[in-house]
């Protein structure tokens, strides 16, 4: 395995974009716009090519982890 391709989809819009390469099986994704959900998928990437995407299980909305609840 050489990395990992992390996309995600705005909800609103239905839209697959690459969010990160990776090489470890963790990644913080930047830019993402508060109060948005989002919807996430990875693949794998190595010599062969580029693996069928996974799904996350559930989408997510965007927020400061460190804000009021």
């Amino acid at each position: 395995m050489d990395h990992y391709l992390v996309e995600k989809m705005d909800t609103e819009t239905g839209r697959w974009l690459p969010a990160a390469k990776v090489k470890d099986p963790k990644a913080e994704i930047a830019n993402l716009v508060p109060g948005q959900e989002y919807k996430f998928r990875v693949s794998a990437v190595n010599n062969e090519g580029v693996s069928e995407p996974l799904d996350a299980d559930h989408s997510i909305i965007a927020k400061n982890p460190f804000g009021v609840f």
